[in-house]
């Protein structure tokens, strides 16, 4: 939604819109008196759900302000601040949101030079944040260190489904405190590490990690820098491994210069066969009174207008009623995990 300079938080303050976005290039940063007054209606709309706020040169300022207005609403599940320079005292605001925020499901902080010292607060927040489904912190400066703190929330956060870590500068040791984590985590299912630095000794410490974890079902670890040797072990721990159905290696030496081998083939049949297991047992599960684990579907609600659907929804999704929410135009998508 976006009409004039202010048309798009007016129709917040009268709690008539359910998602903004495509404000890409509308600098908020220079607009301080418009960034604290959409702040403000933010935090007593009780409609909005989807915030996307990318490229709007938030910086520190802009985004401690949103931050504080999400710890008084209860009603956004997916912020999208990618691309805003956030720096440690933004940072740290994000990570007092997280603490404290029981609705937000995917969060999106991509391009936006965080580093390790910037990390670090956000993974105290993490740590103790058990609704966010879906984080993605591509395309910043995130290295070993800063590896350490998100691994080290990983191993007491019991929500994280989907961590999104590519083109970062996580190297060797970085994916070792990865794989230690996951180790322990049973909630993670899909982690990317696409454009990192991890080599062969990062992947191998990866692969000997899913001889323990039962819950990953898609690892991307392309351009990675690996040979043969980092991908080897993976044909080894799929022997065991039951729950893995998706393994990304575009763009490493075997693929591209090389005949990939007898050992990825193996990989490959062993992906396969853990797919059709899933989807068996899944199937054997609608026709008995067993459950079956399945990683992802689409669910669609389709009805009158003024059906309740947005309603029947928030209520699946443990949000409460509002009174004053306007009829859904067109379609509205999101995100979420249920169990």
């Amino acid at each position: 939604l976006f009409a004039g300079q202010d048309g798009w938080i007016h129709q917040l303050e009268e709690q008539k819109v359910t998602e903004i976005g495509a404000l890409g290039g509308f600098s908020l940063g220079s607009r301080p008196k418009l960034v604290k007054r959409f702040a403000k209606a933010l935090g007593k709309n009780e409609s909005l759900k989807k915030l996307c706020l990318d490229n709007c040169d938030l910086r520190d300022a802009g985004v401690s302000y949103i931050a504080k207005a999400l710890l008084r609403n209860d009603t956004l599940d997916c912020l999208s601040l990618c691309n805003n320079s956030i720096k440690v005292k933004g940072a740290s605001h994000l990570a007092k949101l997280l603490k404290d925020n029981k609705t937000l499901r995917n969060v999106s902080l991509n391009s936006n030079n965080l580093r390790d010292s910037e990390i670090e607060y956000f993974a105290a927040g993490l740590r103790v944040n058990d609704t966010l489904r879906i984080l993605y912190l591509n395309h910043n400066h995130i290295g070993d260190t800063g590896t350490a703190d998100l691994a080290d929330s990983l191993a007491f956060n019991h929500g994280l489904v989907e961590l999104h870590l590519r083109g970062n500068n996580i190297g060797k040791i970085g994916a070792q405190y990865i794989s230690d984590a996951l180790k322990a985590n049973k909630n993670l299912g899909m982690l990317d590490l696409g454009g990192n630095n991890i080599g062969d000794t990062g992947a191998e410490s990866l692969a000997t990690a899913l001889l323990f974890n039962q819950s990953l079902w898609k690892l991307n670890i392309d351009w990675n820098n690996l040979s043969d040797k980092g991908i080897v072990g993976f044909s080894t721990a799929l022997e065991s491994n039951k729950t893995l159905t998706d393994l990304r290696t575009w763009g490493n030496d075997f693929n591209e210069f090389g005949d990939p081998g007898m050992y990825q083939h193996v990989i490959e049949r062993l992906l396969k066969r853990n797919k059709e297991t899933k989807e068996k047992q899944f199937r054997e599960a609608l026709n008995s009174e067993e459950s079956a684990t399945w990683n992802r579907s689409r669910l669609m609600f389709v009805g009158q207008g003024k059906a309740g659907k947005t309603a029947t929804v928030r209520s699946l999704l443990g949000q409460p009623f509002s009174s004053s929410w306007d009829s859904t135009v067109g379609a509205s998508l999101s995100e979420s995990q249920t169990s």
